[in-house]
């Protein structure tokens, strides 16, 4: 114990003499390469929207798909010019009102005025499991060091608490695969996995923060001023969602951006409120199971094709502007990175 508390103390030492005595896994060679190809200006490398694999595009298709994606005037706005100052001062007066009311101390003050931001950028991550040879992009705003990004780190670690308790939530491939595996499967039942279109895109402003306002009534552990304040924090950064691309200025006027720190939090509470409507009442009858990683659901269904038809209808009319697309099965479906297959007396899940 001596030994490895003298050993933890010289490795502390050396950090704060600011020593860099770690060993680089990569040889000179591949270190050498890789500096090479950051200076490249015929390739743009992204990694992939899913799978874990490396696209390398030609410039010009990938500024294309980014300008596709921000002639989108419904979701997009280009800004004349770099509006950091005038957000500043209205990120000011937000504080201000926090720290006055008593919501916010000295520490969290003083956390969220970044008083030298950086300014958040466009990119987009090629889609190349839709299309590998012309993707489509999912739109990403890096926001590190930005603005709002320490107002964003403080609303998620403030609605992260509720999105653990939401009922139908699912963490992660493991809980799924108990979940499955405790279920004796019958004959009758349909296999299906759905996906919310465009979910961070499409959430509309008034329905996002109402969904979240209803979520945290729910769990009852912050006050009525902190869900006030919390709501119009939200609402500040839904509303100077700004970035730069091709040294353009643009403001996203709907949804919230992947990328934003607070984003799959607040993704996670508009569907757990959706689905407090109209998913958890159906349970037990129609429905045997439902469960949901953020945007990705699979469900089991056992009244049969038609009444099953009957229920995406139901829950794609909607006031909240999204709608379920998937595929359905009695035998075998993709869910995540499991094959979930059924047997006449069981349900397995294969990883991979």
């Amino acid at each position: 114990m001596a030994t490895f508390k003298k050993c933890v103390e010289t490795d502390i030492r050396k950090i704060k003499n600011n020593i860099k005595f770690r060993r680089n896994n990569l040889t000179n060679a591949e270190i050498k390469s890789l500096k090479e190809l950051q200076k490249e200006t015929e390739i743009v490398i992204r990694p992939a929207d899913k799978g874990g694999s490396i696209v390398i595009q030609d410039p010009s298709n990938y500024t294309e798909e980014c300008l596709r994606q921000l002639s989108d005037t419904a979701t997009y706005r280009k800004l004349p010019s770099d509006p950091t100052n005038q957000y500043y001062g209205e990120l000011v007066n937000l504080c201000n009102k926090g720290k006055d009311s008593g919501i916010l101390n000295n520490n969290e003050y003083n956390f969220l005025l970044n008083k030298f931001p950086r300014t958040p950028i466009l990119y987009c991550l090629p889609k190349v499991h839709k299309d590998p040879v012309n993707p489509p992009g999912r739109p990403i705003i890096s926001g590190i060091g930005s603005l709002t990004s320490n107002m964003s780190q403080y609303i998620d670690m403030l609605l992260q608490p509720r999105v653990k308790e939401v009922p139908l939530y699912i963490k992660d491939t493991t809980q799924i695969i108990q979940i499955v595996e405790n279920l004796k499967y019958e004959e009758q039942w349909i296999m299906r996995c759905l996906d919310v279109q465009s979910l961070y895109t499409i959430i509309n402003h008034t329905n996002g923060k109402e969904a979240v306002q209803s979520q945290l009534m729910i769990e009852k552990r912050l006050n009525i001023d902190q869900i006030e304040f919390l709501i119009e924090a939200i609402d500040f950064i839904l509303t100077h969602n700004y970035f730069n691309f091709d040294g353009d200025f643009y403001l996203q006027i709907e949804g919230t951006a992947m990328g934003t720190r607070f984003a799959p939090s607040y993704a996670n509470l508009f569907m757990a409120e959706l689905e407090h409507q109209t998913i958890l009442p159906r349970l037990g009858t129609g429905l045997v199971l439902w469960r949901r990683y953020i945007d990705d659901v699979f469900f089991i269904w056992r009244s049969g094709e038609d009444s099953l038809k009957t229920f995406l209808e139901l829950i794609n009319v909607n006031e909240m502007n999204h709608k379920f697309v998937g595929k359905t099965s009695r035998s075998s479906i993709e869910f995540l990175d499991l094959n979930i297959s059924s047997y006449s007396t069981a349900a397995i899940c294969l990883a991979g």
